[in-house]
């Protein structure tokens, strides 16, 4: 799959936190290269488990990105998406 390449921070998250994340939620081994390519190793069910997550990750900054500040409180953020997935740091 392909990213917008400045996304590819946010994927990858501070230190690797948020990859790390994915990875270990889903079992898949994902590479992202610094031109947006995502390449996600795995079975496929774990393929498409870490798909859609930087699917939805990409899209929520996305969208954030476009929309005027003070409309923003009303959707969750990319931070607090990844934390209410599992309830933990």
């Amino acid at each position: 799959m392909v990213i917008n390449p400045t996304e590819s921070a946010i994927i990858i998250g501070p230190g690797g936190k948020i990859i790390k994340k994915i990875e270990a939620e889903t079992g898949a081994k994902l590479d992202i290269e610094q031109d947006g390519h995502v390449y996600i190793t795995s079975l496929m069910p774990r393929r498409e488990r870490a798909k859609k997550i930087v699917e939805d990750i990409t899209k929520e900054f996305a969208w954030v990105r476009s929309t005027r500040a003070g409309s923003i409180a009303s959707r969750p953020s990319v931070r607090s998406w990844r934390f209410s997935r599992t309830g933990t740091d």
